[in-house]
């Protein structure tokens, strides 16, 4: 039965999904999602964020080093902290961002999680000397 269902669905330019015991976990008991809702939230929140306090910190490191020498960050994940770096950095200093990509906080693979953080990280690689080096993706 469950075959039938899921190829009538697929037919239509669809598929069954539900969310695993590890993604409902995250997610507040309280407010009542659809199956987009909840992967968006999950996406929004998910660890790999860094606070305000965290960011002026890594924003005055930034702006406290030598402009003429590349700066490297070891284990970009999404590209949070790189973007703070980028807003605080010289456009022309360099920057590496470095990850293998192999393993993220939403569960995504690997190609994803670089396609993913190359989009968002796509203006500071076009436009401000950012670099992503994704080493074993």
């Amino acid at each position: 039965m469950k075959s039938v269902l899921r190829g009538l669905v697929a037919s239509m330019g669809y598929e069954l999904c539900r969310l695993s015991p590890l993604e409902v976990k995250d997610l507040p008991k309280d407010l009542p999602m659809n199956y987009k809702e909840a992967q968006v939230y999950r996406g929004l929140t998910a660890s790999g964020q860094i606070s305000l306090v965290e960011a002026r910190f890594l924003m005055q490191l930034v702006a406290s080093s030598d402009p003429t020498r590349p700066i490297v960050e070891v284990g970009t994940l999404y590209g949070h902290s790189t973007l703070v770096m980028c807003l605080a950095k010289p456009p022309q200093q360099k920057l590496l961002a470095v990850d293998n990509f192999s393993w993220n906080s939403l569960g995504i693979s690997s190609a994803v999680h670089v396609a993913a953080t190359r989009q968002r990280l796509a203006e500071c690689v076009n436009d401000y000397g950012v670099k992503i080096v994704a080493k074993g993706a």
